[in-house]
């Protein structure tokens, strides 16, 4: 199954406090929900409940960013992303959006270097990654401690960029962040080294990151799938096992199931 975007929310801005950005419209059950976080400040960007952490980095400078994620649920509400241990000038940003077919079981591919710019205009250069095989999106991460008019969407290596947003604030000292992706016909995709061109506000610190998606694989080959005897038509299943070890071709020569 293809990677798809499935969309972007809006963005949540503080300074110094915490923040609850909303989901994005359009999601199904099994999409994968990402929220990137960001502070101008070394405070602790929490772990919203029932996600995880990926990873989370501070530069040493004005810039500190981690990415949060959950497959999303029927009834899941929109996370709150606390943020401790900072002080009062810390512009605290958070925005979630969605991919479809993602790979559940290992839905990270490559994490690249992070990247560290000292205060200038732009935010770069970062650092490039070549993909796995399944590795198929490809989104870079970008923040600035200051905020902006505008940020051009990343272009190279022959294939189509979009942007997913570019939020900013003057709340506190003034912060942006902005992220982009890209998704490959074809796995193994080396990305050069990518800089956000932005206009507008002050020079500024800067840190980036790429991080790679792994496209959900389709099981294949096999021809039918049957029951050894009828499923019940009440109740439960206890215990569902396969007769012998699955095929890598062909059809199961039965499963069984137990109890109720």
């Amino acid at each position: 199954m293809p990677i798809t975007f499935v969309g972007v929310g809006t963005a949540a801005k503080s300074n110094n406090a915490s923040v609850t950005p909303t989901l994005p419209s359009g999601l199904q059950v099994g999409d994968l929900m990402l929220c990137f976080a960001s502070s101008r400040g070394n405070g602790t960007l929490g772990t919203p409940t029932n996600w995880t952490q990926k990873w989370q980095q501070y530069n040493g400078y004005f810039n500190k960013i981690a990415l949060f994620y959950k497959f999303y649920q029927t009834g899941d509400g929109n996370p709150t992303v606390t943020y401790t241990g900072g002080a009062s000038g810390h512009t605290v940003i958070a925005q979630v959006c969605a991919f479809r077919g993602v790979d559940i079981s290992s839905p990270f591919d490559v994490q690249g270097t992070m990247s560290t710019n000292v205060s200038q205009q732009n935010i770069g250069p970062i650092s490039g990654i070549t993909t796995g095989v399944n590795g198929k999106c490809v989104i870079v991460f970008g923040h600035k401690s200051d905020d902006w008019t505008s940020v051009a969407t990343l272009s190279g290596d022959g294939l189509t960029w979009n942007e997913i947003d570019e939020p900013d604030s003057t709340l506190g000292n003034d912060a942006g962040e902005v992220w982009d992706y890209t998704i490959s016909s074809s796995g193994s995709v080396t990305i050069t080294n990518k800089t956000f061109t932005v206009t507008g506000g002050l020079t500024g610190y800067g840190l980036g990151v790429m991080q790679s998606l792994n496209e959900a694989v389709a099981i294949t080959g096999w021809k039918k799938l049957q029951f050894f005897s009828e499923p019940p038509t009440t109740g439960t299943f206890n215990k569902l096992r396969f007769a012998s070890e699955p095929p890598v071709s062909g059809a199961f020569n039965k499963i069984l199931y137990e109890g109720e």
